[in-house]
């Protein structure tokens, strides 16, 4: 059986502490886990900062989409020569078929793009919102492992009411340093 002693002690590194001497102890657990728990998303406590997903790059979906387009164009390209064409129509019979291969190849083109485009931005939206539920996971987290001595200090700094309405969880983790390296180190 084991003591109320023995019970604050095993779970002295995982919740906030009041007193210096298990601060960092602390502090590197919450960042520690973050980090494994949700990877590459969970670095934001550690560098302070919410990491940022790329932009969707329209001209680098444009440019393969134009070499994909030209290649499958260029086998694609089968003219129905059935129609007899004399001599002095030839010019003609080849302009249309130079237009008509260019429309073409517009359309598949624009077609093409614009499927592409809208995928990444699908693909974009869809990681956004993984990240924006990771940051609560990580915000409600920080929370449940603050004593409640801690957390009163915590609700009771300015910008807290910021953090709580966005679950931001690095102005969140900002405001737990502050209030506690102030704290414990004056």
């Amino acid at each position: 059986m084991t003591s109320t002693t023995d019970n604050a002690k095993a779970t002295s590194n995982t919740d906030c502490p009041d007193s210096n001497k298990e601060w960092r102890q602390f502090r590197a657990y919450i960042e520690t886990q973050a980090i494994r728990d949700h990877g590459g998303t969970g670095v934001c406590l550690e560098k302070k900062k919410k990491s940022t997903l790329p932009e969707v790059d329209v001209k680098a979906i444009q440019q393969s989409s134009k070499k994909a387009c030209e290649d499958d164009i260029d086998d694609d390209d089968e003219d129905d020569d059935s129609d007899t064409v004399d001599e002095k129509d030839e010019a003609a019979h080849a302009a249309k078929k130079l237009k008509r291969r260019a429309k073409k190849k517009s359309n598949k083109l624009a077609a093409l793009v614009k499927a592409r485009v809208a995928h990444a931005y699908q693909l974009r939206d869809r990681a956004e919102t993984e990240q924006k539920e990771i940051y609560v996971k990580i915000f409600a987290y920080i929370l449940l492992k603050l004593t409640r001595t801690s957390l009163d200090l915590v609700e009771s700094h300015a910008d807290y009411t910021a953090a709580h309405s966005a679950k931001d969880p690095v102005l969140l983790w900002d405001i737990v340093l502050d209030t506690h390296e102030s704290s414990l180190y004056n």
